[in-house]
């Protein structure tokens, strides 16, 4: 069955509920304080996580989310490595710190190799990448119109500008591309080669992730990450340059990927609206990549009023209405869906309704037919920015 379960309150419970379903895809999360001073990782919560799920089901397969961002102490050990805005702001890691890539190589290895090696290790099925604003490599500053002028940042973008034979480099901070943009002479020069570096900067790293995991492990596990969201960010020229997504088709033709993971869109989901990809789901299947489709979307349950996108689904339901439909949509694009129950201590995909729900769907679902790419009566959606 196309779809993974993954929640913030585990316990065994949850999951031999979930084994109702059909399902036998799990993910737990393999958080950044995981990593030490010393080089090692404690992963002894993890590894409870996923004893507590082969023991409710011991068909389960297991997704390992490895956060990659940098805990407080990496900071304080390499402070001229981390992210610094045009406006003073600081973050974690700047996504052109060659220390953190480094890092993030052995962080793989180190996590992969410790599972692994323990009894649980033979359900481990493959690792999804998860990194920068909210796990899902949105460059810090963003959602905000800044951008990165740390001391890795800065050198990268002058050696980009010398290898790509720009004829008046600029530095960085520059007053071209601060938001919102002003219109003077020379600033569309310098707004184009930077949003391209960054673009291009990017993608290498994910390019350069993947390949170190495949040239690792080979096909013994899958490998994914959140990326992509220029759909998403089409109805925002500042999160669309700043945010980073821009190299995705470099990353979809160059990266070994198996997988690419999305939230469903945040601009529609509301109860009245269609839901829709953050990504596009058609290019990466025309890679070989199989595309995830994250349902978070908050519910009868959730104890907050709404998410980012204004609304919450306020019945049981709408609620189960709302899974259904997305698990359709998912499947109409060959996709994966995600369950994420990310409010913690409330799990509302492990109700007796919403296990019945999702095992009815699933077996609808079973009954698709498939229908190849290019089939008459398809039509294709594209944006040029």
């Amino acid at each position: 069955a196309l779809f993974t379960y993954s929640t913030m309150t585990p316990t065994i419970q949850h999951f031999f509920n979930w084994r109702h379903t059909g399902g036998h895809m799990y993910e737990v999360i393999v958080p950044a304080g995981t990593q030490t001073p010393d080089g090692l990782v404690d992963l002894s919560a993890v590894e409870q996580e996923m004893m507590q799920i082969l023991a409710a089901d011991p068909d389960a397969g297991i997704y390992a989310k490895i956060r990659v961002d940098v805990p407080g102490w990496w900071g304080s050990r390499n402070p001229d490595e981390t992210f610094k805005s045009d406006k003073g702001r600081g973050a974690l890691q700047s996504f052109c710190s060659e220390v953190w890539a480094q890092d993030t190589e052995k962080l793989l290895k180190t996590v992969v190799d410790a599972l692994a090696a323990r009894p649980v290790g033979k359900a481990l099925s493959g690792v999804l990448v998860m990194g920068f604003r909210g796990g899902e490599f949105q460059l810090w500053g963003e959602d905000v119109g800044e951008y990165d002028c740390s001391a890795p940042a800065r050198r990268a973008f002058a050696a980009w500008q010398k290898a790509n034979g720009v004829a008046d480099p600029v530095d960085l901070p520059h007053p071209a591309l601060s938001w919102p943009f002003q219109d003077k002479p020379g600033y569309a020069r310098v707004r184009a080669d930077f949003f391209r570096f960054v673009a291009e900067r990017h993608a290498d790293n994910l390019i350069r992730f993947a390949r170190f995991f495949k040239k690792t492990y080979g096909d013994k596990y899958d490998f994914g990450l959140y990326f992509g969201y220029a759909m998403e960010h089409g109805g925002s020229w500042m999160r669309m340059l700043y945010g980073g997504h821009l190299g995705f088709g470099r990353v979809l033709a160059e990266a070994p990927l198996n997988l690419i993971s999305c939230p469903a869109s945040y601009s529609l989901r509301r109860s009245y609206q269609s839901h829709a990809f953050m990504n596009t789901p058609s290019s990466a299947a025309l890679h070989g990549i199989r595309s995830m489709f994250e349902n978070d979307v908050r519910n009868y349950a959730y104890p907050l009023v709404g998410d980012s996108s204004g609304s919450t689904i306020y019945s049981m339901r709408d609620s189960l209405v709302n899974d259904s439909r997305q698990m359709l949509f998912a499947a109409c694009h060959g996709a994966v869906v995600r369950y994420l129950a990310l409010a913690e201590g409330m799990d509302w995909f492990a109700l007796p309704q919403s296990i019945e729900q999702i095992a009815r769907d699933n077996a609808r679902n079973q009954k698709l037919l498939p229908a190849e790419l290019g089939m008459s009566g398809q039509l294709v959606l594209a944006i040029d920015p």
